[in-house]
């Protein structure tokens, strides 16, 4: 029974072409993995500089008439830095000429 079972070649080339067809598989697989992650990474490199490179700045001109007037204000938002508090605005110096 032994030497019966030793000399049985049956099915043998078709696990050789399974497993050769299974391992280029994985490696297909692992290939499109690697670039999957890659781009992944680009992108979310790109999103967080993208987010680091926010500016906040802001300025606005004073208006008036002969009835009102408004200051103008402006804020400027610095690089690498993140605001721990309240901060205070800058006013602009405004010319006021009387109307005739």
């Amino acid at each position: 029974m032994f030497a019966k079972l030793w000399k049985d070649e049956a099915g043998f080339v078709v696990s050789a072409e399974l497993i050769f067809i299974a391992t280029l598989l994985v490696i297909g697989l692992v290939t499109g993995w690697v670039a999957i992650r890659n781009a992944a990474v680009s992108e979310l490199t790109e999103v967080a500089l993208a987010l680091a490179n926010v500016d906040q700045s802001y300025s606005y001109t004073g208006l008036s008439n002969c009835a009102s007037m408004t200051s103008g204000a402006g804020i400027a938002d610095t690089d690498g830095t993140i605001g721990s508090g309240p901060v205070q605005a800058v006013v602009t110096a405004v010319n006021i000429t009387l109307c005739p």
